[in-house]
């Protein structure tokens, strides 16, 4: 299947003689402003999931269970390809980065496919012991901020 070679027009598009580019194929008509041929996706920084808790869940029903479905976001997280490029731990998830948290290998298998983990430094020294995370790093506010801020999605559950 070939596709449909395009061919490019000028035309004047308004009294500021701004210029738009009318691009024609065989099936699709449609006018671009000229800066938008040159377009190119951001360097943004693809998928961030935020966590806020080390559960899931309003926790009401079994204390068990949010525990439990934050293992299986976690295990689904890891399945995604390509995997997100970062997790943002504050609050009460960086105690998912202790070295006895349950969750600890899928963190590391996720730091492996290049999955950036970035945990905050003030909830970190409030709830975790030890001065550094069993994974992933030791982040401020600016800099959390910035990657929710430069992710192309952020997920937050």
């Amino acid at each position: 299947m070939t596709k449909p070679k395009a061919k490019n027009e000028t035309l004047k598009a308004n009294k500021q003689d701004r210029m738009d580019t009318a691009v024609k194929t065989d099936t699709l008509d449609f006018l671009l402003p000229d800066p938008l041929l040159d377009w190119q996706p951001s360097g943004g920084s693809g998928l961030v999931v935020a966590f806020r808790s080390a559960e899931i869940g309003d926790g009401s029903g079994r204390p068990d269970l949010g525990k439990r479905l934050m293992s299986e976001f976690l295990q689904a997280v890891n399945r995604f390809a390509p995997p997100p490029a970062a997790l943002l731990l504050y609050s009460g998830s960086v105690i998912l980065t202790r070295p006895d948290s349950p969750d600890l290998t899928i963190l590391r298998q996720l730091t492996a496919k290049g999955t950036e983990i970035l945990v905050c430094r003030i909830s970190f020294e409030a709830l975790a012991e030890g001065p550094e995370p069993a994974v992933g790093r030791l982040a401020g506010w600016p800099e959390l901020a910035d990657r929710m801020r430069l992710a192309h999605q952020v997920l937050w559950p």
